[in-house]
Order: C-alpha cells, then sequence, then structure tokens
C-alpha cells in the first residue's frame, strides 16, 4: 500500500458521489486528495469524509463540453500536481522537531 498526495490546480473538478441523483463533490484549487493504491482494492481517494474505490473525476461537469478523466489523465493533463515529496519531508521534519 503506497500513499500519494495530490493537489488540485484548477477550477470545476468535481467527482460523483451519487449517480441516481448526479450529485457531485467539487473540489476546490488547493485541496489535497490522499491517493491509496492497494494491488487488491486498486487506487482508493480520500478526502475528508469521501472514500471511493477507482475515482473517475469530472473536469466542468456542469457544462455541456465535461471530461472524465482518470487520476492519471488529471496529473497528465495539469488538472492535479503530485505533492508527495512536500507533505512526507513536512512530516519528517515535524517528527525531528525542526
Amino acid at each position: 500500500m503506497v500513499n500519494y498526495y495530490l493537489e488540485v490546480m484548477k477550477n470545476n473538478v468535481s467527482i460523483c458521489l451519487d449517480s441516481d441523483i448526479g450529485y457531485h463533490h467539487h473540489f476546490n484549487v488547493g485541496d489535497v486528495l490522499l491517493i491509496v493504491m492497494d494491488n487488491d482494492l486498486g487506487i482508493t481517494l480520500k478526502h475528508d469524509c469521501i472514500e471511493v474505490v477507482n475515482p473517475t473525476f469530472k473536469l466542468d461537469w456542469d457544462k455541456t463540453c465535461s471530461a472524465r478523466l482518470s487520476t492519471t489523465s488529471c496529473i497528465n493533463k495539469g488538472v492535479m500536481v503530485d505533492i508527495t515529496k512536500n507533505v512526507d519531508r513536512d512530516f519528517k521534519l515535524k517528527q525531528i522537531g525542526i
């Protein structure tokens, strides 16, 4: 199990939590998402009280030209940035008291 931290860099990024009623959770620029990679479960998104297995993100879901993106596509298109090294560094500095 490996943890990655992604920061949202663009507006209008969301994830569908309930397809029956079309409920989307909207992320803000600067939100940090925890992505857990597990061999058995695949990719799991954790953010606040949200936990989604194999998430598919939507870009501009409320417009006629919306796009569905995987986690990898979000990184490749610059929608999200991997900040894992920064988070790990800050955690280690706090542990040693710096």
